[in-house]
């Protein structure tokens, strides 16, 4: 059994606790998920991309997210998927770098880029008011944006089995002292490097991290 196969598998057979919470900077609760609900709203996010949006396994997408649930969300669906999955720091809408995204757009080969409504809401409200400085902070990417936290309804879909040399992520740097460039990263890569946290840090079923 492959380590997409077991992820599938172990999300969707978890307990009632939560899995994931994200707590804001004040140290409140602002979102929790339990297993079998990130199996749920990944299998979504999977089936939206394959089916709604056409995209066969190796496609490779933009994650552009504030740190939220969410993430998680459209990076396991991009593994059930089989789509590879390219997070991108999100620039700032009312003046950040465009033209960042815009280059690794160009250089990763994306075929579209996920967001949620947090995000998206402020985008189109930077545009619709024009008080971003475009023409210097470089121009929006043209590709379809998916906000995958408005996918809704029921999906059942077979999880990718991808090969062990299969890449999983590409993890861009982050451009300081030159053009970003794209770290790649395989499926092997990610499993190995899981087993070895967990291993040197003794984590089990029990363990909690921050």
């Amino acid at each position: 059994m492959n380590e997409s196969h077991s992820l599938f598998q172990r999300l969707a057979q978890g307990g009632p606790d939560a899995l994931l919470t994200f707590f804001d900077d004040a140290g409140e609760v602002r979102a929790a998920v339990t297993a079998p609900q990130l199996h749920d709203r990944a299998l979504r996010v999977a089936a939206h991309l394959r089916d709604a949006r056409g995209l066969a396994a190796g496609a490779r997408v933009g994650l552009v997210y504030a740190p939220s649930i969410d993430f998680i969300v459209a990076l396991v669906g991009c593994f059930y998927a089989g789509v590879v999955a390219v997070p991108i720091v999100p620039p700032d809408p009312l003046g950040g770098d465009v033209g960042r995204l815009a280059g690794v757009c160009r250089d990763a080969g994306l075929e579209a880029l996920l967001t949620h409504s947090e995000y998206e809401r402020v985008r189109w409200l930077a545009r619709i008011r024009d008080i971003a400085p475009w023409r210097d902070g470089g121009a929006w990417p043209t590709l379809p944006w998916i906000v995958t936290d408005k996918i809704r309804g029921h999906a059942t879909l077979p999880p990718h089995e991808p090969r062990p040399d299969e890449l999983a992520l590409l993890q861009y740097t982050s451009g300081s002292t030159g053009d970003p460039k794209g770290v790649r990263i395989t499926h092997a890569n990610l499993a190995h490097q899981l087993a070895l946290n967990a291993e040197a840090l003794k984590l089990d079923g029990s363990s909690r991290s921050v």
